[in-house]
C-alpha cells in the first residue's frame, strides 16, 4: 500500500501539473487541473472535520474536509472520487 500524500496549499511558489483530466464533471466546471481518480479507502467523520483517504493507483491522498461537507457528498467507503488538488506547490523528496 502507498503512503499518504499530504498537499500544503498555502505555500508560496506555483505547483507544476503532474497529471491533467478534464476539468468539467457533469455541470460543474473547475479551475483546478490536478484532478486525481480515486477510490474512497477511509473516511472518518468527527465533530467539525472528516478525514477522507483517497487510493490513487498504489498511492493514498490523505484531505481534511468539513463534516458537512463529507455528509452532503454522502462520501462512504468504496466510492469513485477525484481528489481536485489546488495548491502552490507540490514538494518532491528523492527515496
Amino acid at each position: 500500500m502507498g503512503h499518504p500524500i499530504k498537499f500544503q496549499p498555502d505555500l508560496p511558489y506555483p505547483a507544476r501539473q503532474a497529471l491533467r483530466f478534464s476539468a468539467t464533471k457533469g455541470d460543474m466546471a473547475l479551475s483546478a487541473r490536478n484532478q486525481l481518480p480515486g477510490t474512497v479507502e477511509d473516511i472518518q467523520i468527527g465533530d467539525i472535520e472528516a478525514r477522507v483517504v483517497v487510493k490513487v493507483g498504489n498511492n493514498l491522498v490523505e484531505s481534511v474536509i468539513t463534516r458537512s461537507s463529507a455528509e452532503e457528498l454522502g462520501l462512504k467507503k468504496g466510492d469513485s472520487v477525484r481528489a481536485v488538488v489546488k495548491s502552490t506547490e507540490v514538494v518532491i523528496q528523492k527515496d
